[in-house]
């Protein structure tokens, strides 16, 4: 647990992954828990997390710290850090004939491209010049491609997705003196999901049993991509990817396989290898690497079983939280905490509960207007990694683990909650 404490405390250790091909996350993933305002207002914001996204936009599941509490699903500008741009009702329609680039890539900046134009095998460049016809980048060397290259700018991630249209060349008119009826539409028949096929068994040992945390890190340029994602593994081959809804103990195999049938897989271990295969998509391998007891690194991404705590535990202390919005950091500055809530525990099981709307502390506050709730009083109980919460007249059972400082396993000096970090105030 050394990792974690190094993890909370700030000293994150960077991690240059390097590759012939490198994915960035775009936008929020699954599994990942995030800022949200489920009225859309861009007020009121409560920490979720996605459990599913596709076209019609994201599923969140709510942590329960707030006002809000279950599953919702909503666009994504109701998500902290993609509301300030919501899509436009009327978007002016793009001039077919003008390539040039919008000047968002500046000279000198260090990008990811695929000089090939497929989109695909993204590397790392740094932008040289830029004119009216597009970008000079040179790449680095680190994957297939080194020199000068001459790309337009949907050859740079980020602005990949949408290349310019070709210019349609001028035709005459069809002159038709008597166009013909047109036929009738044929009705429109909406098809029915598609139900996802439970992922298949695979080889191999299933050694891992229990809640592991795993900490992926991409430097990319000058900032820090950072996510961490939560599996739970079973001895008999599965595996829950994110934090057990109410707890390991009470976790329902057969309810979120099908709820949530994409995070629901099976995992098995050959030699310095695991293959995770997951319900309606192929199976895929990641070198493995045991670093210690309960320590392994799972595609070089350092993994460790969290601690648990003992059978009808007790703490004592006001634990506060302050949630950082983003997974990427810069190296001027600090994170941007957007919420915060406390929870104050005695050794007699008894809990009171505070949310604020924005809280200050060792980083800044920007954005949101602090609003403080009443607090709600109730009591607790602690096994394991199972935390069950009676508060406001409403029971919550929760994931908890405890992380402890060097020489004292008495007082955790920090506790997740549902994923979420909490740090002892003294």
């Amino acid at each position: 647990m050394e990792f974690l404490k190094g993890i909370a405390t700030g000293s994150i250790a960077l991690c240059l992954v390097f590759g012939l091909s490198l994915q960035v996350a775009q936008a929020a993933n699954v599994g990942e828990t995030v800022l949200v305002d489920v009225t859309g207002a861009a007020k009121n914001w409560e920490s979720g997390t996605v459990i599913r996204k596709d076209a019609k936009g994201y599923t969140i599941r709510m942590l329960g710290v707030g006002e809000h509490k279950g599953e919702y699903q909503v666009p994504e500008h109701y998500i902290f850090g993609y509301h300030k741009n919501p899509p436009a009702a009327n978007p002016p329609a793009p001039d077919p004939t003008n390539h040039s680039p919008s000047g968002s890539v500046k000279v000198g900046e260090m990008v990811l491209a695929d000089v090939t134009g497929a989109a695909k095998n993204w590397e790392t460049g740094k932008i040289i010049s830029v004119d009216a016809t597009g970008y000079t980048i040179e790449m680095l060397g680190v994957g297939q491609h080194k020199g000068q290259f001459r790309i337009p700018e949907h050859y740079i991630h980020g602005y990949h997705k949408t290349p310019p249209p070709p210019v349609a060349t001028a035709r005459q008119p069809e002159v038709v003196p008597n166009p013909p009826e047109p036929a009738a539409k044929p009705p429109v028949v909406t098809p029915p999901p598609v139900a996802i096929v439970p992922a298949t068994a695979v080889s191999g040992s299933k050694n891992l049993s229990g809640l592991y945390l795993r900490h992926e890190q991409v430097f990319m340029g000058t900032s820090l991509s950072y996510r961490e994602d939560h599996y739970l593994f079973f001895t008999d081959g599965r595996f829950y990817h994110g934090v057990p809804p109410e707890g390991p103990s009470n976790f329902n195999w057969a309810k979120e396989q099908r709820a949530h049938p994409e995070l629901c897989g099976q995992y098995g271990i050959n030699g310095n290898t695991i293959t995770l295969s997951y319900g309606g998509r192929a199976p895929f391998t990641w070198p493995l690497k045991v670093t210690g007891a309960d320590q392994m690194e799972m595609n070089m991404a350092p993994t460790v079983k969290v601690e648990r705590f003992g059978a009808n535990a007790r703490i004592s202390g006001n634990y506060q939280r302050g949630t950082t919005f983003s997974a990427r950091y810069s190296q001027t500055g600090a994170p941007t905490v957007t919420a915060a809530g406390t929870y104050i525990f005695d050794s007699n099981g008894n809990v009171s509960r505070d949310n604020l709307g924005a809280a200050d502390g060792d980083t800044k506050v920007t954005g949101v207007t602090v609003a403080v709730r009443q607090a709600n009083q109730g009591t607790y109980s602690i096994s394991g990694n199972d935390m069950t919460l009676n508060l406001g007249g409403q029971t919550l059972r929760c994931t908890v683990y405890p992380i402890y400082e060097r020489g004292n396993t008495q007082l955790p000096v920090r506790i997740s909650i549902d994923g979420a970090l909490y740090e002892r105030k003294k």
